[in-house]
């Protein structure tokens, strides 16, 4: 059921950003594990995340997002380039409580992309800075809720 659901998701993408994303990309997005170091987490797209919603009471937050700067557009470039282009965006969320962590999808060939979990910023600052930074999605949430990959047609 739940394949069925990602391959309707993936459909629904496609026609919606003009057929600019492909249903293996948008397939990698849902597939992708989205990790923070400290503390320990572990996030996946479109899922209720318990731990994450204990540690977001423990902050005293009710939403999240998860960001990265890297590789805008998925496209592949320079490491310096975007340890460059992350320094920016974690400058963004300095009114933020952040906790770095990185996006590892399935795909053995696509390298790790350092990311931040921002807590207490709204999916509208979020979005935002997604299509400030060039990403094709974000990954944001609020506590007991299902997370939502948004796409940034």
């Amino acid at each position: 059921m739940i394949h069925l659901k990602n391959k309707i998701r993936c459909l629904y993408h496609i026609l919606r950003s003009g057929n600019r994303l492909s249903y293996s990309l948008i397939d990698s997005y849902l597939k992708t594990r989205y990790l923070v170091f400290s503390p320990s987490l572990s996030i996946f797209a479109e899922s209720f995340n318990p731990t994450l919603d204990l540690f977001l009471k423990e902050q005293g937050r009710t939403e999240w997002a998860y960001l990265t700067a890297a590789n805008p557009g998925s496209k592949i470039i320079s490491v310096e380039e975007n340890q460059k282009r992350n320094r920016e965006l974690r400058l963004e969320l300095n009114a933020f409580p952040v906790f770095e962590g990185e996006g590892r999808g399935e795909d053995s060939f696509w390298n790790p992309e350092f990311s931040f979990l921002a807590l207490g910023i709204s999916e509208k600052d979020a979005l935002s800075l997604g299509k400030k930074f060039q990403q094709n999605a974000i990954l944001v949430g609020k506590i007991d809720q299902r997370s939502k990959l948004k796409f940034l047609y």
